[in-house]
């Protein structure tokens, strides 16, 4: 059985789990949008909508990008749509992100960005604070921690569907970053070894 509209926005932030949703989501016949530049298009230009407008009618879930930090918008403009705040212990969390900017170093140089902890950590507790404050009761909102087990059972709940056969999706860890940035580091370094004539 598939979900029925309204929309549904994530609002979880980046390393919180958003593309093991978007193929849950995909699993329980949605159509999805779990891609950063096709929100960010999206929201150009939201905050002076003074009504809903159709820009995201070519999907039933969006998922990625700053979704996150445009939730009171989105719930006002649509105030039945669904919101799923995707989350996990922060300081995994801050690992995961610590490691996922590593490796845009390490393999993608082109997507650099800079590391602050600090300023990560400020925006997850306020993110987190506020969503608390103005949404602890509503029934269109989820919580939703996905590397702390969270799965079918509450997603399937919300949605009132049936729970799916399919295992519920995990993907997109830090393990393969990590393993992949250590291949590339050993690389780097095998190879000026080689060009300064240092062998085994």
């Amino acid at each position: 059985m598939k979900p029925t509209r309204p929309l549904t926005f994530c609002i979880g932030m980046s390393r919180t789990g958003t593309l093991a949703l978007a193929e849950a989501l995909e699993i329980l016949g949605l159509r999805v949008i779990h891609n950063s530049n096709a929100v960010a298009e999206r929201l150009q230009g939201i905050e002076h909508l003074s009504q809903p407008d159709d820009r995201f009618a070519s999907a039933d879930a969006w998922l990625d990008g700053p979704l996150w930090q445009h939730w009171r918008t989105l719930r006002q403009l649509w105030p039945d749509c669904r919101l799923i705040l995707t989350t996990r212990d922060m300081e995994d969390w801050l690992r995961s992100r610590i490691i996922h900017m590593l490796h845009h170093r390490v393999c993608k140089p082109h997507r650099h960005g800079e590391i602050d902890t600090q300023q990560w950590q400020h925006e997850w507790t306020t993110h987190h604070t506020d969503i608390h404050a103005a949404l602890s009761n509503d029934p269109h909102l989820l919580k939703l921690n996905i590397p702390a087990g969270d799965g079918w059972q509450k997603l399937c709940t919300f949605y009132n569907v049936p729970i799916p056969q399919d295992p519920f999706p995990h993907c997109n860890t830090s393990d393969w970053r990590l393993n992949e940035i250590m291949a590339r580091l050993e690389g780097r370094i095998r190879g000026e070894a080689t060009a300064m004539g240092i062998t085994k």
